[in-house]
């Protein structure tokens, strides 16, 4: 289906934003200005199967958990390498993924308006049709002091950013032993297999697992029994090759005993690759 010129509208989650084309600096808003970032990633190409996304990472917890963005894409490798191991302690990451109708472009600048943080396409070319949209990965590192925990980007859903990463985490409880002989992760995202899984576990005496049923009919859920020394959370890490749960906020230091937790996530099955394991 041929895409008519102009078309620069962009879905987030059934959403329709419209979003801002100027690669030109003379036809930018009156109110904007340009914000020195660097480009660490830039990819575009007609119909990739690339998702709808603007976000900010801020810790490499963050840029570790991003990656189950782009685990179905060929990218992925690529937009890890180039968000880990960045310096958090002085910079955040920017990660725009959007369509931008018959336009192309050869790189892409960042600008400023206020809290609002946008991305413009730099020469652009606009073709009068195309077979399908230009898909666009844009990835900025900038300071820190200039994303401000109120900031809003360009294409976001309703103007806040975007998770870091599609996963949402469920339930993170503390057990009271390891399991003994029990599955260490699995799909639980039949209820069956959910009761199969959690029966094993040694909860902790008065605590609840408090799992919700709120569930898209796209989404799956997944269970891990994870161990370190006083983790507060953990996020879901997702590559062609592997599903896993890492625990966060785990002392630098080892600890003779660990403690033990199960983490249970929910996720969109389009963001879960087929060729993927589990645990």
């Amino acid at each position: 289906m041929l895409v008519a010129l102009g078309t620069a509208l962009l879905t987030l989650g059934g959403l329709t934003a419209a979003f801002h084309w100027s690669g030109d600096r003379a036809r930018t808003g009156a109110d904007e200005t340009p914000v020195d970032a660097e480009l660490i990633m830039f990819h575009q190409s007609g119909g990739a199967d690339l998702p709808s996304l603007a976000t900010v990472l801020r810790s490499g917890t963050d840029a570790k958990a991003a990656r189950a963005w782009f685990a179905q894409s060929d990218k992925s490798d690529e937009f890890a390498e180039s968000v880990e191991g960045r310096d958090y302690r002085r910079e955040a990451v920017l990660v725009f993924s959007f369509q931008s109708g018959c336009t192309s472009g050869k790189g892409a600048n960042l600008y400023a308006e206020g809290s609002n943080l946008s991305v413009k396409l730099t020469h652009r070319r606009t073709l009068p049709e195309c077979e399908a949209p230009y898909r666009n990965l844009v990835v900025f590192a900038v300071d820190k002091a200039k994303v401000p925990e109120n900031v809003t980007l360009a294409n976001a859903r309703f103007g806040r950013p975007d998770d870091p990463s599609p996963a949402r985490l469920v339930t993170f409880t503390k057990l009271s032993r390891r399991p003994a002989g029990s599955q260490r992760a699995a799909e639980v995202s039949q209820p069956d297999q959910l009761d199969a899984f959690v029966k094993t576990l040694p909860v902790l005496p008065g605590a609840t697992l408090g799992i919700d049923d709120d569930r898209g009919p796209g989404d799956r859920r997944f269970a891990f029994v994870v161990s370190a020394c006083r983790a507060r959370t953990a996020i879901l890490t997702i590559s062609d090759r592997r599903l896993a749960a890492e625990p966060v906020g785990a002392d630098a230091e080892r600890c003779t005993a660990p403690d033990h937790y199960v983490a249970i996530f929910d996720i969109e099955g389009r963001y879960v690759p087929p060729t993927a394991t589990i645990g």
